[in-house]
């Protein structure tokens, strides 16, 4: 038997997509379960920041509905049929991440935030919200999506 390596061709054969991502070890059953495509409000003063954060989650099957600022993110969150995320930074011009999503949650209660920052100590963010995460910048592809995963599914529980 001749053994595979790294960059070798092959041909795979599924009878579905769905058998195929299984082959894979991909589980959809998360977005199956939190009934993708997932709406998240993307708020950061940072233009590449956004569009670096907006080319990751996109290919997941993520809607992002983007804002520059606080105050940008509640005109979005007033159009916007739902919102199942708020994912902010917590530093940013006119309003903070953190009175954004005291705002944000006094008129759509329940929706998980994602606090992210590259100045702020997460112990600071946390203190008076302990249920939602902190991702401290820099941060990579995969530690953002693991992060609006878990709190996409804590909000099914």
């Amino acid at each position: 038997m001749r053994s595979v390596r790294s960059g070798s061709p092959c041909r795979v054969v599924a009878s579905s997509a769905g058998d195929l991502a299984a082959a894979f070890g991909y589980d959809n059953s998360m977005e199956r379960s939190i009934g993708f495509p997932a709406i998240i409000l993307l708020v950061d003063d940072d233009d590449g920041l956004r569009g670096f954060v907006r080319r990751v989650l996109r290919p997941h099957g993520f809607n992002i509905k983007e804002a520059s600022d606080g105050v940008e993110a509640l005109k979005v969150a007033a159009y916007a049929e739902r919102i199942d995320l708020l994912l902010t930074d917590v530093i940013m011009p006119n309003m903070t991440g953190v009175v954004l999503a005291e705002r944000l949650l006094l008129e759509r209660p329940g929706v998980p935030v994602l606090y992210m920052s590259g100045y702020v100590e997460k112990s600071m963010v946390l203190a008076k919200h302990p249920e939602f995460i902190f991702l401290q910048k820099p941060f990579t592809p995969d530690g953002l999506i693991v992060a609006v995963r878990q709190l996409l599914a804590s909000k099914e529980e």
